[in-house]
């Protein structure tokens, strides 16, 4: 195996443990604490099953959402299908 591929799964493995370290690969930037928080939660699906991100404009709910699903594909090779509304009121009626 290649220098290069055993480089990329050690990186995996610390983005796995560490999701923050994959949002700041990612951006260059640390995430928030909420961010940080949301990236553990999307980890483990059958704990939580949804996930309301309440937070003030301009403050990377946008780009957080585009990072998770970037995780899940990447980090966690999952095929998960979310679901984003603006409102909870949509939400409440989905399954």
């Amino acid at each position: 195996m290649s220098n290069k591929k055993l480089d990329f799964r050690f990186k995996l493995l610390e983005w796995y443990h560490r999701p923050e370290v994959f949002y700041f690969d990612m951006t260059g930037h640390p995430p928030y604490s909420y961010q940080k928080e949301y990236l553990y939660k999307w980890k483990d699906p059958e704990q939580h099953k949804r996930l309301i991100c309440v937070a003030a404009g301009g403050t990377g709910k946008t780009e957080m959402l585009g990072l998770g699903a970037l995780f899940v594909a990447v980090v966690l090779s999952d095929e998960r299908i979310y679901k984003i509304f603006k409102h909870l009121k949509q939400s409440a009626h989905e399954v």
